[in-house]
């Protein structure tokens, strides 16, 4: 950001540029809208926009960024919060939760995800705050099931991430109006945690 806001009045108008930004993001294509229409949805004028954000593409990678956050933030309190007795349950909570942030506007997410695909540092920021999610989330598998064998290494973690996110890349390319189904994204998970954990996994 250029300037951070120090006031909760200047923490609203952030908020309303960000979400003025996803709504064009899930309405049109990316190279279709400009900081004047962000600022137009959003009710302030482009100087204040500028204000905070140098030009359109920094607004976006500070979305990206402050989404990953909080969608970090709401899936650790449900791995630390829940009370499933087992794994499935428990995984089932954890995509609940992930579908609750931009992929309740499918478009926004498709490009988001080939924004962050096409930005090796925010590819690296993202992947660390994922990390934090996954590791958790499979210590909390193993502390349900032990029969999964110890937590994974952080170098599998990646893997199964980045084999999770292909494929969800890959089928969202499929239909960018759509989000990729709970069923699905509990298949995927489930398949991946099977193939790395020593014993089967969840």
């Amino acid at each position: 950001m250029r300037k951070k806001p120090r006031q909760e009045r200047a923490e609203r108008t952030v908020d309303f540029i960000c979400e003025a930004a996803i709504q064009l993001l899930d309405t049109r294509e990316e190279p279709d809208f400009t900081t004047n229409h962000i600022a137009e949805r959003a009710g302030v004028s482009v100087g204040t926009l500028y204000r905070y954000f140098p030009d359109k593409g920094a607004l976006l990678r500070f979305v990206v960024r402050r989404e990953a956050k909080r969608a970090s933030a709401v899936a650790l309190q449900v791995i630390d919060g829940s009370g499933a007795k087992n794994t499935q349950t428990l995984l089932g909570e954890v995509v609940d939760a992930s579908m609750e942030h931009f992929n309740q506007r499918p478009k926004a997410a498709h490009t988001i995800r080939h924004l962050v695909h096409n930005d090796p540092e925010l590819m690296d920021e993202v992947l660390a705050v994922r990390l934090s999610v996954i590791r958790r989330l499979n210590v909390r598998l193993v502390e349900i099931d032990p029969s999964m064998g110890p937590p994974l290494p952080d170098a599998t973690l990646k893997a199964i991430n980045d084999g999770f996110q292909a494929a969800i890349t890959a089928l969202a390319a499929q239909d960018s109006e759509r989000a990729v189904d709970k069923a699905t994204r509990l298949r995927l998970i489930k398949a991946l945690l099977n193939a790395f954990s020593a014993n089967g996994g969840a």
